[in-house]
């Protein structure tokens, strides 16, 4: 057998609605997790002690195991090179038998966002962030889709609140934050985060663009123009 153990407050249930599994009764919460970690297998196990939730779920054959990752390593390959149909055809081969491996299941959602299946990466994002509550890129990638694909700030903020939590000097994480702050009209807070990311990593250009936009925009054309 497999086994996660999770806190019930780190456990993702519905982006959109959040759950506090705590407060409900121990059954109900049991079963809601069931049903939320269904993609593991359909004799996923839960037993609930002192608000920890431990998930247990059969293991792959080690036959299966060595196949599996063979998969990953080659749709890994496939994605670098561009190739991302064949990279998911082959990821998600991966996780028929490795269905908790968070890596195969991340850069499945990777491809599919890169072909314009929002949806489907969604699915897979929510996915990796119950198996690892503390998968930065997870919460990055999953702001992100939320964010530039659907347009909905509101559930996306969350989601980079807890990536920056994590990890407050991801450059990738600061400048897509400071865009959602600029969206939501907190300027000197983006500005702040512009700067933050600039200096994790100055080879970045985005967050020169979008300092300079900012700055552009509240028409600061002098220091705009410094930037760009």
């Amino acid at each position: 057998m497999s086994t996660l153990i999770i806190a019930l407050s780190d456990i993702l249930l519905d982006p959109k609605q959040p759950v506090d599994l705590s407060s409900l009764p121990t059954e109900e919460a049991s079963r809601l997790i069931r049903d939320s970690y269904g993609f593991l297998s359909a004799a996923v196990e839960v037993q609930i002690d002192n608000g920890v939730a431990t998930i247990t779920v059969p293991e792959a054959k080690s036959r299966e195991v060595e196949e599996a990752l063979e998969w990953f390593d080659r749709g890994i390959k496939k994605a670098r090179r561009g190739d991302y149909e064949g990279a998911k055809k082959l990821l998600a081969k991966t996780l028929e038998y490795l269905p908790a491996h968070t890596d195969a299941r991340r850069n499945l959602a990777m491809a599919y966002l890169e072909t314009g299946n929002y949806d489907e990466a969604l699915d897979h994002l929510i996915d990796v962030l119950r198996l690892d509550p503390k998968d930065v890129w997870g919460y990055i990638l999953l702001g992100n889709t939320y964010a530039k694909y659907q347009g909905d700030f509101v559930t996306a903020e969350p989601f980079y609140k807890k990536a920056y939590a994590l990890n407050p000097n991801d450059p990738y994480l600061l400048n897509n934050y400071a865009a959602l702050k600029v969206h939501n009209g907190q300027f000197d807070h983006a500005e702040q985060m512009f700067h933050q990311a600039i200096q994790a990593d100055p080879s970045y250009p985005n967050s020169y663009l979008g300092l300079a936009t900012l700055h552009s925009n509240r028409t600061k054309n002098i220091e705009a123009i410094e930037i760009l």
